[in-house]
């Protein structure tokens, strides 16, 4: 019957298929079980998943914040959580929990992974944490980052990307970074740099950067000072452009002459070929690990060997000129130990036993979590339900 049907029929007959096909399978694992719909309650994975919560846009420096309904406020603040401004009611919205459905087939956990289990301290309620460390590992933290078995787990690419947190951008009014030597212009969210007559541009940010997070109005704490950041632009250069992004513990260097990335901790350097066209550059020092990346594509990775080097982010155009689009800088998440916002139970480090998992929650300040359990911090591979993912609405 099929093969009668001309072909662009028939392929659009074929995708109509797969598309109804996936959403009977999506109701079917509901229907059986092994996929469960839920809601997500409170601020503890803020910003990377959040409950019930009041949304605040801010006109004057374009950024958005997010306070969650269990930080109990009568009413959300009139003003910006960044710059301060005023708001207006229509800046101010109450938005709903995140919905997610929990895979029962979690398979093979993995450092990193976003994983929901009965709550060692409730077990008619669920929890959503992210697995930081494995059965049998000893973890501790150590200047913001995780250390296990004594020496400090990485994330790739991919983690930086989804657990990353926006600390500015150039449409920002707030202060950030600033010329500080050569011609240096921002137009259009862009920041053009030139060499000119061998005088090197140079733009610094100058802003303090901290562990906090805006949303946490309800939680009385001492801000800790965070150094592992990441830059990433939009990238025109200049044929014979060769420019450098510094941050850190490194810098990475690129020569469009030349077609090459080189990055350098003081101690080492490594080069490879820059891909053509470049569009996006990122570059980060996250768990003490220099990363560069071109078009979305991890390409080198150097440890850092003094966190103490570069201890400002810097661009700086050496010859040539660059222009930046939509300059971005970022921030890891900093875990601690003790003291916690709410205190802290348990010392380091944490020794997990077989068939046990650490977890922490992205909202550190308010996270109940490995490092607060009366049980001890292994969570147990029984109380696992599986893994969330975000609920799609058809």
């Amino acid at each position: 019957m099929l093969n009668r049907v001309p072909i662009i029929i028939r392929r659009g007959l074929f995708v109509v298929v797969g598309f109804v096909a996936l959403l009977l399978s999506a109701q079917t694992l509901v229907v059986l079980g092994l996929a469960n719909p839920v809601v997500v309650q409170g601020s503890s994975m803020a910003p990377t998943l959040e409950g019930r919560r009041w949304v605040l846009d801010c006109p004057r420096c374009g950024r958005t914040a997010t306070i969650g309904i269990d930080q109990r406020l009568a009413a959300p603040p009139p003003e910006c959580l960044i710059c301060s401004h005023p708001l207006a009611d229509d800046a101010v919205r109450l938005v709903g929990a995140d919905r997610l459905w929990i895979d029962r087939a979690p398979g093979r956990l993995r450092r990193w992974d976003l994983v929901v289990f009965r709550c060692p301290y409730d077990a008619q309620t669920y929890c959503i944490k992210r697995v930081v460390g494995l059965p049998g590992e000893t973890v501790s933290l150590d200047a913001g980052d995780v250390l296990i078995n004594g020496g400090r787990a990485t994330k790739p690419l991919a983690t930086q990307l989804r657990v990353r947190r926006l600390e500015h951008t150039p449409s920002e009014t707030l202060p950030g970074w600033a010329a500080t030597s050569g011609n240096w212009r921002l137009q259009q969210n862009a920041w053009r740099g030139i060499a000119e007559d061998g005088r090197i541009a140079e733009l610094r940010y100058l802003a303090p950067v901290h562990d906090d997070l805006p949303g946490n109005v309800g939680v009385s704490r001492r801000f800790n000072p965070l150094s592992d950041l990441m830059v990433e632009a939009d990238v025109e250069q200049a044929a014979n452009a060769r420019w450098q992004i510094q941050l850190p513990g490194g810098h990475a260097t690129l020569d469009a002459g030349r077609g090459t990335l080189s990055l350098s901790n003081g101690a080492r350097e490594e080069l490879v070929d820059l891909p053509a066209p470049l569009r996006r550059v990122l570059f980060s020092n996250f768990d003490r690990t220099l990363l560069a990346a071109v078009n979305g594509e991890a390409v080198l990775r150097l440890p850092v060997v003094d966190a103490r080097m570069n201890p400002r982010p810097v661009v700086r155009v050496l010859e040539a000129s660059v222009e930046l689009g939509g300059l971005s800088l970022y921030k890891d998440l900093f875990y601690e130990g003790t003291p916690l916002a709410f205190g802290a139970a348990g010392d380091q480090p944490w020794r997990i036993g077989p068939g046990e998992y650490f977890v922490l929650g992205d909202n550190q300040a308010v996270s109940v979590d490995s490092r607060r359990w009366d049980s001890g911090p292994g969570l147990p591979r029984r109380l696992i339900v599986g893994r969330p993912h975000r609920w799609r609405q058809q």
